[in-house]
């Protein structure tokens, strides 16, 4: 399925131009004068320096990139395809810079704010459920690849820098998370202990992974204006700074075989946002890696097992890379109440792409075997459930006060009923899907005095 998309590039320090994937065009000013850049650069360092505690800055900060960005006809077209959209689509915004706005690429636009509306609440664009925001790298060759693999199973290599003299990284609970999907999903998952220059070639060509996730240091040199990532020296112990070109050269080998790198600063961890995207991103791109996701600042643990478990779940339901970006951030975001979770965790992944498919790996299409396996054409015991859920959010509206909670079962509900499909209704995903059922039709009984199964068409 093709989803509507727009292409919001910004020229330069004056001009913004979108580009929507019907033809459509659309031509608006950079609006930001210099007190309110000084505005956003102040923003920026609170965000490193963990001030930014209520949500209400985080919007006044985000609504005033917003307006500085999305104006006049650019304005008109975003929200009117915003209002053109299906029930089942979401519109892919893609931010592009091009050199002579380098700067402003730096800022933080994963906190884009959509200001309130007469008849609408406002909205961050990186957790939006209508939306999809990512940053979009073209290259003068205009090839587009695909991102899927050959055949499963998706193949993960994880690596992580632990250096003496650096910060230790908390890195072992991601690791967990990641191979405990192995029990559902048809993942193969390595690590790489010591990531010397030289061990980490040797298991990149040897395993010639799909996914690179990489829980490490970076850091900006700015004498040279060179992003460096942390390696380890052959004594295993301390840190080797590798250019960022040269770090995208370990992958050239494998001539594509790489779709997606992931760079991940834990707590404890190093980060420059310059390290990750002045000038590594454009050269993983160059390398022929499709896609990285990176984090702008340090990002806790408990987010970070949050966002990479969702975001690999999703990715292993068949979601285009920036579908499953998106929602993870959006369950970081729904987690604040999380102590263990700062408020801008949901803003520091960082999305960058090549490829506009997004998928690396596609989700099953035979019929799944075994106890409890289920049929995945239309019409299954499943469909009342998801007609259901579609029927509450429609009659209690965006601005209803348990929309949100709604969403978040809902969300629930169609993670459970997809690993159902794929992999057979086991006794513990019945039970799962049970409680969240009997949440649903608790809120549908208080809201709309009727029972959740009325909206399910009296099927269940």
């Amino acid at each position: 399925m093709e989803f509507p998309e727009i292409t919001l590039t910004v020229e330069d320090d004056h001009h913004v131009r979108a580009r929507k994937n019907d033809g459509a065009e659309a031509y608006g000013d950079f609006r930001l004068d210099d007190l309110q850049y000084d505005l956003l650069d102040l923003f920026a360092d609170w965000l490193v320096q963990k001030k930014v505690t209520a949500r209400r800055e985080m919007e006044l900060f985000g609504s005033l990139m917003y307006q500085a960005l999305i104006n006049s006809s650019v304005k008109t077209l975003v929200e009117q395809s915003l209002s053109q959209l299906d029930s089942d689509e979401r519109l892919r915004l893609q931010l592009s810079f091009r050199k002579d706005a380098a700067e402003l690429a730096g800022l933080p636009w994963e906190f884009l704010y959509k200001p309130d509306a007469e008849t609408s609440a406002g909205f961050f664009l990186a957790t939006s459920n209508e939306m999809v925001l990512s940053r979009y790298i073209p290259l003068q060759t205009g090839v587009v690849k695909t991102l899927k693999p050959d055949r499963p199973p998706l193949r993960i290599l994880i690596a992580v820098t632990r250096a003496t003299e650096l910060n230790t990284v908390v890195a072992q609970p991601v690791i967990e998370a990641i191979q405990k999907m192995g029990d559902e999903f048809p993942i193969d998952v390595q690590t790489v202990k010591q990531p010397t220059r030289n061990n980490l070639l040797d298991a990149l060509l040897d395993f010639r992974p799909h996914v690179f996730h990489f829980i490490t240091h970076g850091r900006f040199d700015k004498d040279r204006k060179e992003g460096e990532i942390a390696l380890l020296k052959p004594d295993s112990k301390s840190a080797d700074w590798v250019e960022d070109r040269t770090f995208a050269d370990f992958f050239d080998p494998l001539k594509g075989a790489t779709r997606l790198v992931f760079l991940h600063h834990c707590e404890g961890g190093t980060v420059d946002f310059k390290a990750n995207f002045a000038g590594l991103a454009p050269q993983l791109i160059r390398a022929d890696v499709q896609a990285i996701i990176a984090m702008q600042y340090p990002i806790t643990n408990a987010a970070a097992v949050e966002f990479s478990t969702r975001f690999y779940q999703a990715l292993m339901r068949g979601d285009p890379v920036d579908h499953a970006v998106q929602s993870s951030r959006w369950r970081i975001r729904m987690a604040v109440d999380d102590k263990r979770i700062l408020l801008r965790d949901f803003g520091t992944p960082v999305l960058y792409m090549r490829s506009r498919d997004g998928i690396i790996q596609p989700a099953a299409t035979s019929s799944p075997t075994g106890p409890g396996a289920t049929s995945m054409q239309s019409g299954d015991a499943f469909t009342p459930y998801e007609n259901g859920v579609r029927n509450l959010l429609a009659q209690l509206g965006q601005n209803h006060a348990r929309y949100s909670e709604a969403l978040v079962y809902q969300q629930r509900l169609i993670e459970n009923i997809t690993l159902s499909r794929l992999y057979g209704d086991t006794d513990t995903r019945k039970a799962e899907r049970a409680e969240v059922i009997a949440r649903l039709n608790a809120i549908t009984l208080t809201e709309l005095q009727t029972a959740f199964n009325t909206l399910c068409n009296g099927l269940l």
